[in-house]
């Protein structure tokens, strides 16, 4: 697992054990808590389980409250696409994103993601990122000992940041912000 999970299950806010359970439900939706479970796990259930009623009544919504982090949004879609139905997956993050001509963290890195099958060999998918860099690839910089490129994070005066190391510090601290996208 990566380290940011396991330093989740050892803080006590994700369980690697919880049920999922079914709060509210009805043909065509559905309202899951993921009870702080792993959103690895929670996210294709819950796919799956919008794959089923779209199938059987031709649209199929699944909210879920109180899950973790699920990985990549396009892996859902894709399993709509794949399914033959149109897919359409998001999530909500902690603030972590200046907005336009802004300094302060104060959007999430919540992805906007279609899926739509096709009739080529593979479906359209397409995943949208609201920043023009995510924290995991500045992590991936930090194992490669590279600097971040220019025009992906900002402080609190507005200045561009590259230095890898001190952008995760500062990103915990709320002293700088990722740039949002367009």
């Amino acid at each position: 697992l990566k380290p940011i999970y396991c330093d989740r299950i050892d803080k006590g806010i994700l369980w690697s054990n919880k049920p999922i359970t079914i709060i509210k439900e009805t043909e065509t939706t559905a309202l899951v808590d993921g009870n702080l479970g792993l959103g690895l796990y929670i996210g294709p259930y819950c796919m799956n389980l919008a794959i089923q009623k779209a199938k059987k009544y031709g649209v199929g919504f699944v909210a879920v409250q109180r899950s973790t982090h699920y990985g990549i949004a396009g892996y859902y879609a894709s399993m709509a696409a794949e399914a033959g139905c149109v897919g359409l997956c998001g999530t909500n993050a902690r603030p972590s994103i200046a907005p336009t001509f802004g300094v302060e963290p104060m959007l999430g890195t919540n992805p906007l993601c279609f899926g739509i099958p096709s009739d080529d060999d593979f479906p359209f998918v397409i995943d949208c990122a609201t920043s023009v860099n995510q924290r995991g690839k500045i992590e991936k910089y930090a194992r490669e000992g590279v600097e971040t490129p220019r025009g992906a994070v900002i402080d609190n005066e507005g200045i561009e940041r590259t230095d890898t190391e001190g952008i995760l510090r500062d990103m915990v601290l709320g002293k700088c912000a990722l740039t949002p996208l367009g």
